[in-house]
């Protein structure tokens, strides 16, 4: 969340900019989404039946994804 609006900051359009990931371990679904007011939206998705570490890089998050 708070890369999607640093970014936002940086790349002044019209409009929605949004970052998407895709896992392949817990979190299947991330995306994140700020428009031109600043207006923040997270969506989330992750395997409940897994335990989650209590730190974890975001490579590891990403293992086996992709992040657009």
């Amino acid at each position: 969340v708070a890369a999607i609006a640093l970014l936002r900051d940086i790349i002044q359009i019209d409009g929605v900019l949004s970052i998407q990931s895709k896992g392949n371990v817990f979190l299947s679904t991330l995306m994140t989404e700020c428009d031109e007011l600043q207006n923040l939206r997270v969506i989330a998705q992750w395997d409940e039946t897994q335990t989650v570490p209590d730190t974890i890089s975001l490579q590891e998050v990403l293992e086996g994804g992709y992040l657009v």
